[in-house]
């Protein structure tokens, strides 16, 4: 796990999920491995208003973010060609809506405009 590695290492990490129980676990069991420190943040990422909640949770505890791991998303166990537009737009959403959403746009530094 990405997490345990970084704060093996020393990082402070921020972990974010739907269930608030596991959340706790998790944390509690990485903060055993320290030296770093493992924090959570509860949140759903299946909509706009989700992503757009985590970003301001982790902007109250941080102002800087090295790194941005994302692993939500949903999948339907059926054959691709039988996918109804509910199913499509339901692991649309949830697997690629928030990354276009939460993730900054990379800028060309030297020109000052994003790269796109």
């Amino acid at each position: 796990m990405a997490a345990q590695a970084f704060i093996q290492n020393g990082a402070r990490v921020i972990i974010a999920s739907r269930k608030e129980s596991e959340l706790k676990k998790t944390c509690d069991r990485l903060n055993k491995l320290g030296p770093g420190k493992c924090e959570y943040v509860v949140a759903d990422l299946k909509d706009k208003k989700g992503c757009d909640g985590l970003v301001a949770d982790v902007k109250k505890k941080t102002d800087r973010l090295d790194v941005l791991i994302n692993n939500s998303g949903a999948t339907w166990y059926v054959f691709l060609l039988s996918l109804t537009k509910p199913g499509i737009e339901s692991i649309t959403t949830s697997t690629i809506i928030p990354h276009s959403i939460s993730s900054p746009t990379p800028t060309n530094k030297s020109q000052g405009r994003p790269l796109r």
